[in-house]
């Protein structure tokens, strides 16, 4: 399945600058790729810039990876609902809430990381 193979009703308009920049990619190609660019990208990052904000109230490095890895676990808890054929109302997701309590700044780079590529890899087993 790629971007292509969806129908604008498919998704919420919010979305579609994500799924446009996907591109031609297959679902699992794209999460593949993704892990070892952006386990690559974080790994990077000199840690003295691991908890840098370039203004207030802008989220860190480190504060931005945890999100990148709580808004997959949330992505994939909602495609375990759909797949089970679960008719449930989901919760909502507040970014900011959940990064104002996240603690990433207190974590180290590392362990970060670490969790991502955890957590990418049980989403493409559950995918």
């Amino acid at each position: 399945m790629t971007t292509a193979d969806l129908s604008l009703s498919e998704y919420q308009p919010y979305f579609k600058n994500y799924m446009d920049s996907v591109g031609e990619m297959s679902l699992m190609e794209s999460l593949t790729k993704g892990l070892l660019e952006t386990q690559s990208f974080f790994e990077r990052i000199p840690q003295e810039k691991h908890a840098y904000r370039y203004a207030p109230d802008k989220w860190t490095p480190k504060e931005i990876l945890l999100h990148l890895i709580d808004s997959e676990r949330v992505f994939c808890s909602r495609a375990l609902h759909f797949a089970r054929a679960a008719n449930t109302e989901l919760p909502g997701f507040d970014e900011n809430e959940f990064a104002a309590n996240s603690n990433a700044n207190f974590r180290t780079m590392d362990n970060l990381v670490e969790e991502f590529v955890a957590v990418r890899r049980a989403s493409v087993l559950l995918i």
